[in-house]
């Protein structure tokens, strides 16, 4: 039987903290934290104790919006249009453009990606919103760009005939967001490898690898950052710990998975004196 009654549910960390001895002092910043999520079977509102079959609640009206939001039940424009049409629209469109005016954003990373998503768009000025998006993201860094440029027009991107071998990491990311946006997914994820390899084919076996406990995960990426064209870095515990927030028998355990699992190979280092110093970490 589980120690706690409310595992799982809302009350969760209420009970945690009933079952907390007074004056005791948690480890580290002590914060609990709840993995429930409410699903769409949660709030139908049919359960609903106002429920009425005659009548439908606006959303401004309903009780459980908030927990409907995190079911992803309600969207975005579905509740604002319901909570501020009609007379509500106006003074939030000026409280909107009043804020706008108040403030200097700053929507483009530079001149340059300003100047690429301008002329692009006017060139190709039947693109729908999603594409329109997308280019904005696309445009964003001029190594990306040169790779999509060739695979675009008016009616959209050629993603399968985008060759990505070699981009950086970060580019990646960017370029998965913007295809998802463009094809009209749900979620933005990074769900495959540049074809032909590269330096980001590590996605596939890392997050593939069900076996790999998920501290593991953070720390590779963590070496991944740090390490250098070989593939090497050789950061201390203590600076993996306190980088990441994790205690250091977490970082250690964490090393240890991936050493077994064959993603890491650990050599010991000596300083001149004979000392230990931190080891050197070689990535596969």
């Amino acid at each position: 039987m589980t120690r706690y009654f409310m595992k799982f549910t809302p009350l969760f960390a209420a009970e945690v903290q009933m079952m907390t001895p007074p004056r005791h002092q948690p480890r580290r910043s002590g914060r609990i934290r709840s993995s429930f999520r409410y699903s769409t079977d949660d709030v139908r509102c049919k359960d609903c104790t106002r429920y009425d079959s005659g009548r439908t609640c606006h959303l401004n009206e309903c009780v459980c919006l908030e927990e409907r939001i995190e079911a992803g039940v309600v969207e975005l424009n579905t509740l604002a249009r319901e909570c501020f049409g009609g007379r509500m629209f106006r003074p939030l469109q000026r409280r909107l453009r009043d804020e706008l005016n108040r403030q200097s954003f700053h929507f483009f990373l530079s001149d340059a990606h300003r100047e690429r998503w301008t002329h692009w768009k006017n060139r190709c000025y039947g693109m729908s919103g999603r594409n329109t998006a997308a280019l904005f993201l696309l445009t964003a860094d001029e190594e990306l760009w040169q790779r999509v440029l060739w695979h675009f027009d008016s009616s959209g991107f050629d993603f399968p005939a985008i060759r990505l071998s070699g981009i950086h990491p970060e580019l990646y990311s960017i370029y998965q967001a913007a295809k998802t946006i463009s094809v009209g997914g749900d979620n933005i994820v990074i769900q495959s490898s540049p074809a032909g390899g590269g330096s980001v084919s590590y996605f596939d076996s890392i997050y593939a690898d069900t076996l790999l406990p998920p501290r593991a995960v953070s720390v590779y990426m963590y070496l991944k950052d740090r390490s250098n064209s070989a593939g090497s870095c050789w950061p201390g515990i203590k600076t993996i710990a306190r980088d990441m927030n994790l205690s250091r028998s977490t970082v250690k355990r964490a090393l240890a998975d991936l050493e077994q699992h064959g993603y890491l190979a650990k050599l010991p280092r000596y300083r001149p004196n004979g000392s230990n110093t931190s080891n050197l970490y070689t990535l596969k």
